[in-house]
């Protein structure tokens, strides 16, 4: 806890890394799927009235995807340095993608809500070294008609 700013000196003094239980995101989630593989690290409630069609994802399930993602990431030129926007409905897959994408490289989530000429912006605004993803579902269709949009050619 931080009450005043010897206790700001103090963090300073050891460095934030000494506060932080694991060096990154990925590397809790791993610590997790170490020690509690087969509990639910993720639930997706997909529809309220039928718990039957509910997702239930275990840490070392989630770990497994999640590294599959960022390999698929990295063959794809994805590194360090590299963004990938994401544009997707808040499922599952999602979540992975996401989690992939700050493995292998940065993500750069995009709030599928937001009207089409905010997402071309977005997208148009990226950084030379990025890569897109987007999901198609039953209900949610869009890519095709933005993603013309923003097509341009490399520099």
């Amino acid at each position: 806890m931080i009450r005043n700013s010897s206790d700001i000196d103090a963090i300073e003094a050891r460095g934030l890394q000494a506060y932080l239980p694991a060096p990154s995101p990925f590397a809790l989630l791993e610590d997790a799927a170490r020690r509690r593989p087969d509990h639910c690290a993720l639930c997706y409630l997909a529809d309220i009235a039928d718990p039957r069609r509910d997702t239930a994802i275990t840490y070392a399930a989630l770990v497994r995807h999640v590294r599959q993602a960022a390999n698929l990431f990295r063959r794809l030129g994805v590194g360090p340095s590299d963004a990938v926007a994401l544009l997707m409905p808040h499922v599952p897959s999602a979540q992975i993608a996401l989690w992939g994408a700050e493995v292998a490289g940065r993500a750069c989530p995009i709030n599928p809500m937001l009207r089409p000429d905010h997402i071309v912006a977005l997208l148009t605004a990226r950084t030379r070294n990025s890569r897109w993803c987007w999901a198609r579902t039953r209900t949610w269709t869009s890519g095709p008609r933005w993603y013309r949009r923003c097509a341009r050619p490399e520099a």
